[in-house]
């Protein structure tokens, strides 16, 4: 991955992550459904060149992309929104509390925790294998989010 793809990542979880700072975005999909309240204890997340990650996991969020394999990291951005919009995609959390009807925003829950100080991301390009010479090349992409 290059720096440049890294920085680009970086800046896209926080430019959605200062929409929860700001108390600008949507709890859940329902009418009756507000903003979550303001963040004011989120954090900038960092993103270091490192081959291991030097942080205390708190959660992973997976993609597949299954197009053009060659165009995947002008994609890389649309499967960020995709997680965060499971916020609104599935119904509000109540008293802000994630429980197990919530299971569907769990991608978005990982990228909003204000514990998260630090994101990982990586990608793999799986080509034809000989257990599987028809299936189309794809693309696993995988964001680890931790703190210090």
């Amino acid at each position: 991955m290059t720096s440049i793809l890294r920085v680009s990542i970086r800046v896209e979880h926080n430019r959605l992550r200062i929409h929860l700072a700001n108390g600008t975005h949507k709890n859940g999909n329902g009418s009756p459904a507000g903003n979550f309240p303001q963040a004011s204890d989120m954090s900038l997340v960092l993103c270091h060149n490192e081959s291991h990650p030097n942080f205390t996991n708190v959660g992973s969020n997976i993609a597949v992309y299954s197009g053009n394999v060659n165009n995947f990291k002008s994609y890389i951005n649309d499967l960020i929104m995709r997680w965060w919009n499971t916020s609104i995609e599935n119904p509000p959390l109540a008293n802000l509390t994630p429980t197990h009807s919530d299971t569907g925003m769990i991608p978005f829950i990982q990228m909003a925790n204000a514990n998260t100080t630090k994101v990982g991301c990586a990608y793999s390009v799986c080509d034809h294998t000989p257990q599987c010479p028809t299936r189309p090349p794809y693309v696993v992409f995988v964001c680890q989010y931790g703190e210090s």
